[in-house]
């Protein structure tokens, strides 16, 4: 019992996230995945925008390198998001 103890003990002090490891790769893939939504527009299309990657399936905001209506909808939808972190800063 007591080795149990002492291999878990040394297992916390070698740890360097906060939660273990198997749960805090699944938190890196469910945060990359945030930035990825999907949205449908007036006329039932189906658009996917990658807001880490500043892409949309309509091809418009890499192109412009400034906002199209899909990722208008998709920063509106998340928390402490503005338009204005997605536009280039060379226009």
């Amino acid at each position: 019992m007591q080795k149990w103890f002492t291999e878990r003990r040394d297992l916390a002090h070698s740890t360097t996230t906060i939660l273990p490891k198997e749960r805090e790769h699944e938190l890196i893939v469910l945060q990359r995945e945030a930035f990825r939504m999907q949205v449908v527009d007036r006329r039932c299309r189906s658009f996917v925008v990658d807001l880490k990657k500043k892409i949309c399936t309509c091809c418009a905001f890499q192109l412009d390198q400034f906002v199209c209506v899909h990722a208008v909808a998709a920063i509106s939808k998340a928390p402490n998001m503005s338009c204005y972190d997605f536009i280039s800063p060379f226009l």
